[in-house]
């Protein structure tokens, strides 16, 4: 929970080695596996999840490793499985449910996602992955101020540094300098506040950071790499590539936008950030691979869709 994974991995396979079948333990190396780039590993794991276990914790999962490695409609079925899986009614429904909603939106299913979170917080008012969720779905459709309502539902109760970062998205998008910096300073404070309390959040707080653009880009810089030092996945990998982006050093962040796509994650901000990073260093046939996955996803965020599109038009790609 504190994103401490290589010690939450020790720990999971000190406690399986004194009772080899214990379920929380499997998960909470799975989890770490996961988060430590070795998803091979991961993938032997999360089978032997299925066959001891095949409900909400392992299916979920099969499906949050299927997204990584760019299988959606594989991923899809399986958080279907975990929806179905789970009694109805049941907080434990809304969990899936809610990540449901998200698969959508990255299939650009919009209609659907929204049924999805809908039903999610029809269990689960303060879900926040349907409520950050749903604010993609009102920022897409250029409803500004429902996106703002929505977030606020949820930050007004839990200090989440991502809704805050939304919610700093939401008001560059649409021109509000004084909505983004209380925003902004408000992704600061309640990062603050995790880091007080023991959570490791330096590849959020990269990605946020670098949004801002260049000015913040050294701070965004310094957090992608004390990231990258503790873990080795596509999403680290892609906070080092957008903070040295937005650094002015696409060359040095092409390698790492590389090993960000390797696997075609179903990511829209992973493989956006890539096509830019490739466009900026002459691949354009890789930029363009990239962009096409990314643009199918006009919810990610708002204020990055101008240049998506800007992009898009500049290199053939239908939006």
């Amino acid at each position: 929970a504190r994103h401490q994974f290589a010690s939450a991995g020790a720990l999971a396979t000190e406690a399986l080695a004194l009772r080899p079948n214990n379920f929380d333990a499997q998960v909470a190396l799975l989890d770490a596996t996961v988060e430590m780039g070795r998803y091979d590993d991961a993938a032997e794991l999360v089978d032997r999840l299925i066959d001891q276990r095949p409900g909400v914790a392992s299916l979920s999962r099969l499906s949050y490793l299927r997204q990584l490695q760019g299988d959606m409609l594989g991923a899809e079925t399986a958080m279907r499985a975990a929806v179905a899986a789970a009694p109805r009614g049941s907080l434990d429904r809304a969990v899936p449910l809610a990540y449901l909603g998200e698969i959508l939106l990255e299939r650009g299913k919009g209609d659907a996602a929204v049924r999805a979170f809908s039903d999610a917080l029809g269990i689960n008012p303060t879900s926040a992955v349907a409520l950050t969720g749903m604010a993609r779905v009102q920022a897409g459709a250029g409803d500004w101020t429902a996106a703002s309502r929505t977030l606020n539902t949820l930050t007004d109760r839990v200090p989440v540094p991502g809704a805050f970062g939304q919610s700093a998205d939401v008001a560059r998008a649409r021109n509000d300098r004084a909505g983004q910096i209380a925003a902004d300073q408000l992704v600061d404070a309640s990062i603050s506040l995790f880091r007080a309390n023991g959570a490791v959040v330096d590849v959020d707080l990269a990605v946020l950071l670098a949004d801002r653009g260049p000015a913040s880009a050294p701070a965004a810089l310094a957090a992608a790499r004390a990231a990258y030092g503790e873990r080795r996945t596509i999403f680290t990998a892609d906070a080092m590539a957008w903070a040295l982006y937005q650094s002015g050093q696409a060359k040095q962040a092409l390698p790492y936008a590389r090993t960000a796509v390797a696997t075609s994650p179903a990511v829209a901000s992973v493989r956006w950030h890539a096509a830019a990073i490739f466009a900026a260093t002459g691949d354009e046939d890789a930029a363009r691979t990239e962009l096409a996955a990314a643009i199918r996803n006009r919810w990610f965020s708002a204020s990055q869709r101008p240049s998506v599109l800007a992009l898009a038009t500049r290199l053939g790609v239908s939006s």
